[in-house]
């Protein structure tokens, strides 16, 4: 799992980190854990994120993310969140459930620093004078060019028109001079 986790930050240059979280329901032992992360400095992933020391004392079971993969079988992107593990940064996780046979075997998952997907935006858009804002389905902005939404917080109830959801996020604008973001 190493190999591809390596692979996949070699390749994607907004993922800041990649791994699985073995999973064994028959176990009273929590998961085990494989990460690699890639340092701000270095292009290539090249640190583990593993302290087997402290790892029994995590249980991923009583995360939000956890039960809703595993509820729901499908893919999931959790955050905003300030990761204090691998980057003390807002960071957006990807998480994916693993079966074999039927049964939960773990959890693949891969991170995005909120602060670089939000500067592929901004570059992306800097000719664009539109008011935008990108929260996730719950309503955790991780993208505006508005001064009024700050990333990680909640969106208020306000003005702004949802014009694009999708399962992993919802781009809104206000209803301004600039007219309206086609849907």
């Amino acid at each position: 799992m190493l190999f591809l986790a390596e692979k996949l930050l070699s390749q994607q240059d907004l993922l800041s980190g990649a791994g699985f979280a073995l999973y064994n329901e028959s176990t009273t032992r929590s998961w085990e854990i494989a990460w690699l992360y890639r340092p701000q400095s270095h292009r290539l992933a090249k640190n583990y994120c593993l302290n087997k020391a402290s790892q029994h004392l995590v249980d991923y079971q009583t995360f939000s993310w956890f039960s809703t993969v595993k509820e729901t079988k499908e893919g999931y992107l959790h955050g905003p969140y300030v990761d204090y593990v691998c980057n003390s940064t807002y960071t957006l996780t990807y998480l994916y459930p693993v079966y074999f046979d039927k049964q939960l075997i773990g959890v693949a998952a891969a991170d995005v620093m909120v602060g670089q997907l939000e500067r592929i935006l901004r570059d992306t858009l800097a000719n664009e004078r539109l008011p935008i804002v990108m929260t996730t389905p719950s309503g955790r902005i991780f993208f505006s060019n508005l001064p009024n939404y700050r990333v990680g917080e909640l969106k208020s109830r306000s003005a702004l028109i949802a014009h694009l959801r999708s399962q992993y996020f919802t781009l809104w604008d206000e209803d301004s001079e600039y007219g309206a973001i086609p849907p």
